[in-house]
């Protein structure tokens, strides 16, 4: 997009935050539920006609199976307390970093699997052959 090879892309906003902020790049629309903190008068975009448009970049942490339940407790207290923190909070938002946690160990896994399964049905849907 940059280089004026590309009209258009579906990217996360964090990276290309600097270019956006600099006006080398324009966001058009967020594929959230809601408006970014960063940005509040960019649309999302079920607000331009794409209803049901809502994705999103995520992250997790992941431990080998087996791994003894008091220490999953324990980083994930550690990160949950980590990503509340209100420093750190300011910092990902002025990238166009959303944070969003989970209660529990488990509402991630919950989570995880609605994705893969939405993931799954969409390329099913457009007929993605492997090649």
């Amino acid at each position: 997009m940059l280089g004026g090879e590309v009209q258009c892309s579906f990217v996360t906003l964090a990276s290309v935050k600097t270019h956006v902020n600099a006006g080398k790049l324009k966001v058009l629309g967020v594929a959230a539920p809601k408006r970014v903190s960063t940005l509040p008068d960019v649309p999302v975009m079920s607000e331009v006609g794409f209803s049901g448009m809502t994705s999103g970049s995520w992250q997790g942490v992941y431990m080998p199976v087996g791994t003894p339940r008091p220490i999953i407790n324990k980083l994930f207290a550690v990160f949950t307390k980590v990503m509340g923190d209100p420093g750190t909070v300011k910092r990902l938002n002025e990238n166009g970093v959303e944070v969003v946690t989970n209660k529990s160990p488990e509402e991630f896994a919950v989570f995880m699997k609605n994705e893969n399964e939405k993931w799954a049905r969409l390329v099913k849907e457009v007929g993605v052959v492997l090649e």
